[in-house]
């Protein structure tokens, strides 16, 4: 078999389908997790793209259009929580920084070990420098340690040393232990300025690392599937729109309204991949029977030829004579 012949089979076969659904799958996995940058875009893309993709392989079928539909939304969501598992539990927390009013600067914000067994105790440090110096005293540096729940915790942390001066930094830690659950941290840092404070803060880091990546795995899957609701709501949006403008065009036919523009676009059989005019039946290449032509149109069973009354009525008239 040559390599056209094997890519006609393949176009042809039942698995032709699940290739294309699994591809659709993982690309509005991906646009989902990482279309972040796009914003809003991202989700009118994925429903778009949804729709696009089979409408182009001849797929017109509402109800199989449906049920693409359905396995998208199943198939993008495990794809989209192995992906965002991966990403949450996959990297040891980073060292962050963040500067506030006055240059004073947090540095070397980080947790040890950034993971480890549940239970154990692990020690968030912290670095902050004042230029000129200032009153140790005047500062604080916190740690809020939060779980994925919501449960958010802070903690004063405390210096590591009696040194005063600032200028060089000086650094502050808390030990504490934490159990089995997804953690996410960030540092900040009070100034107070005589009778009134201001704070800034860190940029946050998923961490200390102790669930197993089946934890992470089962909140990824029950963000993702809230995260897919929306394109996939917008794609049968746009599904019920192109039934009911494909109603309308197959009664404008019916009518005999339709316009030359209303062509026969066809449909690709489901049962061999062939593909099929609008109007057929059955598949004219393995005989399979449709439930229903998407592009059927219903013919009026009025009679198109005169009676035999009609017509002798009207020969007699064209006989008669004033």
């Amino acid at each position: 078999m040559s390599p056209l012949e094997a890519l006609l089979w393949f176009r042809k076969s039942p698995y032709f389908r699940i290739f294309y659904l699994a591809v659709l799958s993982l690309m509005v996995a991906a646009i989902t997790m990482y279309g972040i940058y796009l914003g809003c875009l991202s989700i009118l893309f994925s429903a778009v793209l949804m729709f696009a993709l089979p409408y182009w392989l001849k797929e017109r079928r509402i109800k199989h259009l449906a049920l693409n539909g359905a396995v998208i939304f199943v198939v993008a969501a495990l794809i989209f929580a192995a992906l965002f598992a991966q990403s949450l539990s996959g990297n040891d927390p980073i060292a962050v920084r963040a500067t506030g009013a006055g240059n004073v600067t947090l540095s070397n914000a980080t947790v040890t070990p950034g993971r480890g067994p549940p239970g154990a105790s692990y020690t968030f440090l912290a670095n902050i420098a004042v230029p000129g110096g200032g009153n140790p005293s005047n500062y604080a540096v916190w740690v809020n340690l939060t779980t994925v729940d919501g449960v958010t915790t802070p903690f004063n942390m405390t210096p590591v040393s009696s040194d005063s001066n600032l200028a060089d930094g000086k650094a502050y830690n808390y030990t504490v232990p934490v159990g089995d659950h997804i953690y996410i941290f960030w540092f900040f840092v009070t100034v107070r300025n005589g009778s009134s404070t201001d704070w800034f803060e860190s940029p946050w880091q998923v961490g200390p690392i102790t669930a197993g990546y089946g934890t992470f795995y089962g909140f990824s899957l029950y963000y993702g599937v809230f995260a897919l609701i929306l394109p996939m709501s917008l794609y049968f949006i746009l599904l019920m729109l192109f039934w009911w403008t494909t109603r309308a065009r197959i009664e404008r036919q019916r009518l005999g309204m339709a316009t030359e523009a209303e062509t026969d676009t066809g449909f690709m059989c489901t049962n061999c991949g062939a593909d099929v005019p609008a109007a057929a039946v059955k598949c004219p290449k393995c005989g399979a029977v449709f439930e229903e032509a998407p592009g059927t149109v219903s013919k009026s069973k009025e009679p198109a030829e005169e009676s035999a009354d009609e017509k002798s009525e009207a020969d007699e008239g064209g006989d008669a004579k004033p």
